[in-house]
């Protein structure tokens, strides 16, 4: 099953459906050969490897406020590191990177996020059922 979205009681959640490889490496689980690379980001300070997104969790109003105000939405963006925690000798199971998000009524919509949106309609639709 490719559908990655669930409604979780503390988030709307989107996951990297993965396989792992002949060669035992994982990849992502994609329909066709388009997108089959991982998100990733580079945390340069200690680590010299790739982190990879894992999962994306949608706190819709914000679970953080900064400095008294909650936002309209919260992205948490969860990423693991490339390589074992005994290659790299320190503890790296986990890392997240969150952001704000602001609803607008003067900018265009956002296609990608209505898709999502979208798809967790259909997601919720299915767990009510």
């Amino acid at each position: 099953e490719l559908n990655a979205f669930s409604v979780e009681r503390h988030a709307l959640k989107v996951v990297q459906p993965i396989t792992e490889t002949a060669s035992g490496e994982w990849e992502i689980a994609c329909r066709d050969d388009s997108g089959k690379r991982f998100g990733r980001i580079d945390f340069s300070k200690g680590f010299s490897q790739w982190w990879f997104l894992s999962h994306m969790d949608f706190h819709v109003p914000s679970e953080h406020t900064q400095e008294g105000k909650r936002y309209d939405g919260e992205l948490h963006m969860y990423h693991f590191y490339s390589v074992t925690g005994a290659e790299a000798g320190i503890d790296n199971e986990m890392a997240s990177v969150a952001f704000f998000l602001e609803a607008y009524d003067d900018i265009p919509d956002y296609p990608m996020l209505n898709r999502l949106i979208c798809q967790w309609r259909e997601a919720e639709e299915k767990t009510r059922e």
